[in-house]
């Protein structure tokens, strides 16, 4: 797109998108949910036909001068962030939005005009009961009662009263007294630690704890313990180091109601100052979860008649949730992964090295399968050696491309070190003829090897039919050969050709005529079929939990 329409406003400014930044602290919508993100694709699409035609109220903030000495501006958005991010997707789509129109927020502008500058606009009729909810607790910040937002608007009280018991109550800012300083030529003070308080700060690696102590003794304590009632809430580190050297520190003495409130500002001030994953906080925040349920049901409103579940349920998810600055759907993820998942899962997403959709997504399939697997009888390998083994391993994926189209809807698949276990009953001298999928050529080598064969060779299978795929769209699966021992390849007349073209049928069931094959290339042998899902003839042996009883 190389330009956008003239906005009818004649007080607008039009903006390099890169100028643009949000205003912190005023987000009213979730933008994580569903309705959100379509709206916002449905705003791209208008804007990539028609340009941006309302134009953003925005607050100007200089941020320098360019080489000729002139003043350079960013731009904070007030309202209008949706339209700001239907720009970035169109941007990030290669349709570039090269201006976007701006309105200059009214000067001495306070927190009352930019709520009122939202309210005159179409995104605040597109606002649901829970996204109004939050405007109106914006009003009451400012010392606006029920009533006079409800007469300011031209709304009920018992609507103003509905909305607002949707949202959870603020978590106060807990006030700090005046700096505490400690003589330099006294000894540090003794004070206490608790576990409680202790546990909620993650800890530091040993990498980190040891750059802080050369930061400590190079430049000193600068930053002051915070304690209440002798406890330390934060600083236990520094402490430690301070003993350890006989160092000085100041300290900052801190008012709380009680425990409680001591704990939400522990997990808080974690967020602040340190630069830990987005599952590390809303693991912090979980922590808090009774404490936040037992507020919750005390902050609980007289209205009962608002929605059918219950309320002190929806404060406390969604008090949890905004504590973590997160989406429900992502609070609850987390606290399936923190109840399900290994410590080693656990650490990778502490270190930003798994992501908590792909954790979650695995720990959901794992279960599914887990759970296909409990109502299936454990299959009986048959007694004997066999020198011709015929394998097609229920192989899991990392990823399917829709729900409908996953591996475990149609037969339970195994994990591959539980494939590379199976005690394969295969004589000295035999020959494995192994399926593989393209995806999954290293992991049936690895399977082979497992078993004890070495490759040779490969077919594959056309099934005329276009698969789905990342790079391409799968219309071919590959039969591996590999040899244990000494056996010789078939006699030349019982060689067929590597590639055969027949139309797929059922979820990854094979053709007939790779047993017609097999059994030419070697006829009169000992014939074992791994996973197999039903007995071919009275020549083959069979091993496999989806076998017709």
């Amino acid at each position: 797109m190389e330009s956008i329409n003239e906005t009818q406003r004649k007080d607008a400014y039009n903006v390099d998108p890169c100028l643009l930044t949000v205003e912190e602290g005023h987000n009213i919508r979730d933008f994580d949910s569903d309705r959100v993100k379509k709206h916002i694709e449905s705003l791209a699409a208008n804007i990539a036909e028609n340009g941006v035609l309302t134009p953003l109220i925005c607050r100007r903030e200089e941020i320098g001068k360019d080489d000729r000495g002139k003043k350079v501006y960013k731009y904070v958005i007030i309202d209008g962030e949706c339209r700001f991010r239907a720009v970035l997707l169109l941007n990030k789509e290669k349709h570039r939005v090269f201006r976007v129109p701006v309105i200059l927020e009214r000067e001495q502008s306070n927190e009352a005009n930019r709520i009122s500058d939202l309210l005159n606009t179409n995104e605040f009729l597109r606002l649901e009961p829970v996204e109004l909810g939050k405007v109106y607790q914006k009003f009451q910040s400012l010392g606006l009662s029920e009533k006079k937002i409800a007469q300011g608007l031209g709304k009920t009280i018992d609507h103003v009263k509905d909305c607002l018991s949707l949202v959870p109550p603020q978590v106060p800012i807990v006030p700090q007294v005046p700096i505490v300083p400690i003589d330099a030529d006294s000894p540090p003070p003794q004070l206490q630690t608790n576990p409680v308080f202790k546990q909620l700060i993650p800890p530091l690696t040993d990498d980190e704890l040891n750059q802080l102590e050369e930061n400590i003794l190079s430049d000193g304590i600068r930053d002051s313990l915070c304690i209440w009632n002798g406890v330390i809430i934060d600083g236990h580190n520094r402490y430690a180091i301070a003993q350890k050297h006989n160092l000085s520190f100041n300290v900052c003495q801190m008012d709380f109601h009680d425990e409680t409130q001591a704990k939400i500002w522990i997990v808080q001030n974690q967020f602040g100052r340190r630069n830990i994953s987005t599952y590390t906080k809303i693991e912090l925040v979980l922590e808090l979860k009774p404490l936040i349920s037992a507020e919750a049901k005390k902050n609980q409103g007289a209205r009962t008649d608002i929605l059918q579940k219950s309320a002190k349920s929806i404060d406390t998810r969604a008090l949890l949730a905004n504590i973590a600055d997160t989406s429900h759907d992502t609070l609850s993820k987390v606290e399936y992964i923190k109840n399900n998942a290994t410590d080693e899962i656990k650490e990778q997403l502490r270190r930003n090295q798994l992501s908590i959709n792909k954790a979650h997504k695995n720990l959901i399939r794992q279960s599914e399968i887990e759970n296909q697997k409990s109502k299936i009888a454990p299959p009986i390998m048959p007694d004997g050696v066999f020198n011709v083994i015929y394998a097609d391993p229920p192989w899991q994926y990392d990823f399917s491309e829709t729900d409908s189209r996953k591996i475990e809807n149609h037969y339970p698949t195994m994990e591959l070190h539980e494939i590379k276990n199976l005690k394969v009953p295969a004589a000295d001298d035999s020959v494995l003829f192994l399926w593989a999928t393209a995806p999954k050529l290293p992991q049936a080598l690895e399977v082979m090897q497992a078993w004890g064969f070495h490759y040779k060779t490969s077919a594959a299978w056309d099934k005329q039919k276009i698969g789905m795929g990342h790079w391409f769209r799968g219309q071919h699966e590959l039969l591996l050969i590999g040899v244990k021992g000494k056996i010789s390849p078939p006699q030349t007349e019982n060689r067929p050709p590597s590639l055969h073209s027949e139309p797929r049928r059922l979820h990854s069931q094979k053709p007939d005529y790779y047993y017609q094959m097999i059994e030419q290339m070697f006829p009169c042998a000992n014939y074992l079929e791994l996973f197999a899902r039903h007995r071919h003839s009275e020549k083959w042996a069979t091993y496999g939990n989806q076998i017709d009883s």
